[in-house]
């Protein structure tokens, strides 16, 4: 009967590839901006005071993103992170109306709270540590 045996550099050869290309997966678990603008650009009208109510699409958006990004603190500080250098000094964003967000839409999601001058870096951290408390 023959025996086959495990080639020592063939298991190494396939740790060095999954450690290669682990940052590339976990790459691939951040939102693109786009993405971002693309899911809260209806939302627009509701955080600038032009509706009392987000649209449906908005509220959409919310739900997609908070159920794909949400529980991962990377994830979340780019979504922070577009949409602090998508907002226009020009336009009369309501800040607290961005941060309500979730819950005028009925969702119960774990994004960074914004603010004009948040530290996305730190703000998401310290969200993360504020559930674990």
């Amino acid at each position: 009967m023959a025996r086959v045996m495990s080639h020592p550099y063939k298991s190494a050869a396939a740790a060095a590839l999954i450690l290669l290309l682990s940052p590339l997966l976990l790459a691939a678990e951040q939102p693109q901006c786009s993405l971002v603008t693309t899911q809260l650009g209806p939302c627009l009208p509701y955080v600038t005071k032009g509706t009392d109510v987000p649209s449906s699409t908005c509220c959409e958006g919310v739900r997609y993103l908070g159920s794909h990004y949400s529980q991962d603190q990377e994830a979340r500080q780019a979504i922070c992170e577009c949409v602090k250098g998508s907002i226009s000094s020009s336009l009369p964003i309501d800040y607290g109306l961005i941060n309500a967000l979730p819950q005028a839409c009925g969702i119960s999601v774990n994004l960074p709270t914004l603010s004009p001058s948040i530290d996305c870096s730190k703000s998401v951290i310290s969200d993360v540590l504020d559930l674990l408390h």
